[in-house]
């Protein structure tokens, strides 16, 4: 069960899924894809 988790985290589907509940517009999506990539960055910066 933990792999299976740990696979389905990593492919993203559990995000893609939450993302297709709703209309989300596309300004919206762009917004929220930017706000992930800087919290990505920082956590990166954060290990080095």
């Amino acid at each position: 069960m933990r792999r299976f988790r740990k696979r389905v985290t990593n492919a993203g589907i559990l995000s893609t899924i939450r993302r297709k509940r709703w209309h989300i517009s596309k300004s919206e999506l762009r917004r929220i894809e930017k706000k992930k990539a800087i919290r990505r960055s920082r956590r990166r910066q954060r290990k080095v």
